[in-house]
């Protein structure tokens, strides 16, 4: 019998973290493992990462392993998803981890295997050794929700659901993506956000659960400026656009533009003006692609151009009222 739920882990040379993320799963599936399969696609790991998974196979039968043979980047997202047996897959990061109750929430939410098109689930933002809490709610829900249509999920959340370790997605979304379509983004670092929203039906049926449950491995993944810009900013912006093609409304669209200007860009200006990091080319790009935000003209751009000292003063300022409420 197929397992209701695969946890599909796509890896790269994190064989550290993998160990924390697997035993965080493990200790979730206890009383589970017939209903469970967890599956590691190896991306061609120059590491110990064969090795380490090497031991879990002997230990558990529901855990397996498969290499590719070269380094495909994110379309190893669709290859370990390729190999699911599970009603539902869930895409996982190599060094993330649940909370120990995780697996039993999910579970009983697809109990009903047609009951939920998606799952998303809440998160906390950790610091690199997940011991200090830096978000406590990465998606701002304080309860859970059912919503029934894709342009309110879009506007509510936007790039949010690019993020793999939140989003158990039924077998047909993967099932129905166009590989064409998505290796246009892979380079955008965003081809599992297009293909979630591109593939989800017109009147789909999300849970959101409110319960932080999964523990995002935060700084894990610094990018160079230039980089993060071409994924958050202009990536993104290309992502969204794109979605017009499938019955996505430009209100949605444009709220959900909103919410990387709001969300990301304005919190990556401010970090790197205090670190006194280069932003040469940013303003180009952000007045190409966000240049019909009133919040880009009143916040962002004066952030682009304050001296870092000012930006140090307002961000404690703001610290400290958020410390007060």
């Amino acid at each position: 019998m197929n397992p209701k739920l695969s946890i599909c882990i796509p890896t790269y040379n994190r064989a550290q973290y993998l160990t924390e993320s697997l035993g965080s799963i493990l200790e979730a599936t206890k009383d589970f493992e017939n209903e469970v399969e967890i599956i590691i696609s190896d991306n061609a790991s120059t590491d110990n990462t064969k090795e380490v998974v090497g031991e879990y196979l002997l230990k558990y039968s529901f855990i397996s392993y498969s290499r590719n043979d070269k380094n495909v980047v994110d379309e190893n997202f669709f290859i370990a998803a390729g190999l699911a047996k599970g009603d539902y897959i869930w895409l996982f990061s190599d060094d993330d981890a649940i909370e120990k109750d995780t697996v039993k929430v999910v579970l009983q939410n697809i109990a009903d295997k047609n009951k939920y098109d998606l799952i998303v689930l809440n998160a906390k933002l950790k610091s690199k050794d997940l011991k200090e809490e830096l978000k406590r709610n990465y998606l701002g829900v304080e309860k859970d929700e059912i919503i029934c249509s894709k342009n309110t999920l879009l506007k509510r959340f936007g790039i949010k659901l690019g993020f793999i370790s939140s989003i158990i997605a039924q077998r047909y979304i993967f099932e129905q993506s166009n590989i064409v379509d998505y290796k246009r983004f892979i380079e955008y670092g965003f081809s599992f956000l297009f293909v979630i929203l591109s593939s989800i039906k017109n009147k789909p049926k999300i849970k959101i659960i409110a319960s932080r449950l999964v523990l995002i491995r935060q700084a894990n993944a610094l990018y160079l400026t230039e980089r993060w810009y071409k994924i958050f900013a202009v990536g993104s912006s290309l992502v969204l656009d794109e979605l017009r093609k499938y019955e996505y409304t430009e209100h949605s669209i444009k709220k959900a533009k909103y919410i990387v200007l709001k969300d990301y860009v304005v919190c990556d200006l401010s970090y790197r003006k205090r670190l006194g990091a280069s932003l040469r080319g940013v303003p180009s790009v952000l007045i190409k692609w966000y240049s019909a935000f009133l919040f880009f003209w009143i916040v962002c751009l004066p952030v682009l151009y304050m001296p870092k000292q000012i930006v140090q003063l307002l961000r404690a300022i703001y610290l400290k009222f958020l410390q007060k409420k």
